[in-house]
């Protein structure tokens, strides 16, 4: 599942920015949803995930919990780590 917190001007994110997303990386099997900076962790919050930069990837498992969390973009981690969680 992809989650769009901001646009490509970092505005609020609009269905043609979903489409644009949707089409730009050939997602055909997941959603790609739309989020809000509220999903992340800010200062006083108790849930969320603390997203510094962009992209950020994270693993939930089936469970619920964060199993995994990265920042920046590494295939070979990204695949290394939801192999491991499956």
């Amino acid at each position: 599942v992809t989650v769009l917190i901001a646009d490509s001007q970092n505005d609020t994110v609009e269905d043609s920015d979903l489409d644009l997303w949707t089409t730009m990386h050939s997602i055909t099997s997941a959603p790609v949803l739309r989020g809000s900076r509220d999903l992340l962790q800010s200062s006083g919050l108790s849930y969320g995930f603390p997203a510094s930069s962009w992209p950020t990837f994270v693993i939930i498992d089936r469970e619920g919990y964060l199993a995994f969390g990265m920042h920046g973009y590494s295939e070979s981690m990204i695949i290394e780590e939801i192999e491991s969680n499956l």
